[in-house]
This record gives C-alpha cells, sequence and structure tokens, in this order.
C-alpha cells in the first residue's frame, strides 16, 4: 500500500482474512473444520519441501501451529477434539517419513 492511501472498510457480514484465517468474533463450526484441514495440509506441505529435519519442525511451528492456535483461544476444543487432531497430525508426519513414531511421541511428551 502506498503513502496516501486509505484502507476500504469492510462491508457488514465481511470479515478481515489474515494468512487464510477468518478473522472473526464468531466462528462457524463449519470454519472450525476448514482450519483443521489447513492445519494438516501446511503439515504435509513442510513435510514435502526439502528441508532438514530440524528446518521442517521449524516449518511447522511457523507455518501449521498459528493456523490452530488462533481458533483455538475462540472455540471451545473439546480434550478428545484435541486428541483426535493431535493422532492425525502425528499419523500426517509419520505417513510422510518425517520422523520415527516412537522418537515424535518421545520428544513431543517427554521431558528431556
Amino acid at each position: 500500500m502506498s503513502y496516501g492511501n486509505n484502507m476500504k472498510s469492510l462491508d457488514e457480514g465481511d470479515h478481515y482474512r489474515y494468512p487464510g484465517i477468518l478473522q472473526a468474533d464468531n466462528l462457524k463450526h463449519p470454519e472450525v473444520k476448514k482450519v483443521r484441514n489447513e492445519y494438516i495440509m501446511r503439515i504435509k506441505k513442510s513435510l514435502k519441501s526439502k528441508l532438514g529435519g530440524k528446518n521442517i519442525i521449524k516449518g511447522m511451528n511457523s507455518g501449521a501451529i498459528p493456523v490452530i492456535s488462533y481458533t483455538a483461544g475462540i472455540v471451545d476444543l473439546t480434550q478428545i477434539e484435541l486428541k483426535v487432531l493431535d493422532k492425525k497430525a502425528r499419523k500426517t508426519i509419520t505417513m510422510n517419513h518425517g520422523l520415527h513414531v516412537a522418537v515424535l511421541t518421545d520428544s513431543t511428551y517427554h521431558r528431556k
């Protein structure tokens, strides 16, 4: 945006979208489902890149985690929903040869 230009205001019913995430006071359930799918898709994109292991994890932390952390503060996710999402993410990482199951579980849930 060049200097001196004004931003267009949003019409009623429109919502601001920040890096692909809908910014609204009330998120609908279908939007939350889209966010979950976006989270898994961004994990897959990080894994398909030609980066090394450490940089893949950094990519997931900076690209995928913010997508889910935004909605976690707005929508009340049950413990079961979080476990299902976690299991799906770990399964995706393992299937795409990101990390071995034992390493992934140990490094995620145990202190070193």
